[in-house]
């Protein structure tokens, strides 16, 4: 895996991307050049104009695949499902382009270059497409991997590795300090033998990576062993840190403070910060000024269902622990906790309105949020936050809890788009993994992949909360 931007990313997936912005370039160049438009002036212009043109192209065409999921389940679909999602995304963005090019001073792309362009695209793209689909399932080019340990770290990362083609990694087996386990199938690969016999399996099944997976390595882990075989060319990885990579969490059970502090991240320089703010409070004033429409809707909305305040105001607690008040949509009925207390919110709860449904769903209940982001309370992304009485339950009940609170809270995070509502103290752990993740690869680049995510979230009605 190649780490960019402070993301990793499997070597497969960046050449697959890589190759697909340079057939719809190739496909943006044929469709100029059917038209006698590819030249080195177009119109008097340089040709820089023409490739920056070419570059938009590229970039609507990528994003129209992104939101059609391309990017994250596409490699196992059936031929006939990647051929209809792909000509919808291909006409999505031929519907967005002529929209962009009208507002720009020198006209080239035509509503016939365009469609062009969609028909060679889509010549190129979905032999592409497919032969990726059937590439990812050959084993012959997969890393051959060998698993040391048993436990759950274990299972957990075989059953990531078997659900993401893309890491192009196939598991010989596991290997185990108890002999007794020998044979038995744990996951889907078996345990094929014990420490001693890992050279004698390294050598025969020609092992290209070993991922350190013992929950328990005081003297267990063969470490002699595992410093020969890397100088013989074979990959060594942590089991904690491999999880991560393909999780985009951290397992907060198996680390301890020292690997938090000696680890290479959390770093958060003034200029980074500075940024952000920037970015927060412009977006949130654009979105407050383009939304207000809206907002009046929603609120006629909400006051003719039942009876109680439009907004609905309640204490979080922020950056460095600091309280403040959150708004949002009234989703709820105005006695919700009248009868149960303070508790969590959980999927079907039965105190939410009709309307609040709808708005939960869509997240449009979080809009006057944009309030707290330009006050300064709140960020476009970072965690979620939390109330006092939560906050003072789970510090004493999930290790590293207190963490969170190095960045402002966020309207949306890595936390939300990768967990449903968190309703249960394991719940809200595996939350802490993703929002500690985002922490320590915190990068703005990371946050306009979250946003990005968010809005796909929000438009399919599909995911987090």
């Amino acid at each position: 895996m190649i780490r960019l931007f402070n993301q990793y990313f499997p070597v497969r997936k960046i050449l697959f991307f890589s190759g697909e912005c340079v057939l719809i370039a190739l496909a943006v160049m044929l469709a100029l050049t059917c038209h006698s438009k590819f030249n080195f002036y177009v119109y008097g212009h340089p040709l820089f104009l023409l490739f920056l043109k070419m570059s938009t192209i590229v970039t609507i065409y990528q994003i129209s695949l992104f939101f059609s999921d391309f990017y994250s389940s596409g490699a196992s679909w059936t031929y006939k499902k990647v051929t209809i999602r792909l000509i919808i995304s291909l006409l999505i963005a031929f519907l967005i382009l002529p929209s962009i090019y009208l507002l720009t001073p020198l006209t080239l792309f035509n509503t016939k270059i365009l469609l062009t362009i969609v028909l060679f695209a889509l010549l190129f793209l979905l032999p592409w497409r497919l032969f990726y689909s059937w590439f990812m399932h050959l084993d012959k080019y997969k890393k051959r991997t060998l698993i040391l340990g048993s436990g759950e770290l274990a299972r957990n990362i075989v059953r990531e590795i078997i659900n993401d083609k893309d890491l192009s990694i196939h598991v010989v087996g596991f290997i185990t300090d108890d002999p007794k386990l020998k044979g038995l199938s744990i996951v889907n690969p078996k345990v094929i033998g014990d420490m001693k016999e890992l050279p004698k399996i390294v050598n025969e099944e020609k092992i290209d990576k070993i991922i350190v997976a013992m929950e328990e390595r005081r003297g267990s882990i063969p470490l002699d062993d595992l410093l020969q075989y890397k100088s013989y060319g074979i990959k060594i990885e942590d089991g904690v840190n491999f999880y991560e990579k393909v999780t985009n969490k951290l397992l907060v059970e198996y680390i301890t403070p020292s690997n938090l502090i000696f680890c290479d991240g959390f770093k958060l320089s003034y200029i980074t910060m500075l940024l952000k703010r920037t970015y927060d409070v412009s977006l949130s004033f654009i979105g407050l000024l383009f939304t207000s429409p809206l907002l009046l809707i929603i609120s006629l909305f909400i006051k003719l269902e039942s009876k109680g305040p439009i907004f609905f105001k309640q204490e979080r607690v922020g950056r460095n622990e600091q309280p403040f008040y959150i708004y949002k949509f009234r989703s709820m009925l105005s006695d919700a906790e009248k009868k149960t207390g303070p508790i969590m919110s959980f999927k079907d709860d039965h105190r939410v309105t009709r309307i609040g449904k709808i708005l939960r769903k869509t997240r449009l209940d979080e809009l006057p949020q944009l309030l707290n982001v330009l006050k300064g309370d709140m960020s476009f992304v970072g965690p979620r936050p939390e109330r006092p009485m939560f906050v003072k339950k789970f510090k004493k009940q999930i290790p590293f809890y207190t963490q969170r609170f190095s960045l402002r809270p966020g309207l949306t995070g890595w936390a939300q788009i990768r967990c449903p509502y968190a309703s249960t103290i394991d719940q809200t752990r595996d939350k802490l993994r993703y929002e500690l993740y985002y922490l320590k690869n915190f990068s703005l680049l990371f946050d306009i992949t979250i946003i990005l995510r968010t809005i796909k979230v929000v438009l399919f009605a599909r995911g987090s909360h």
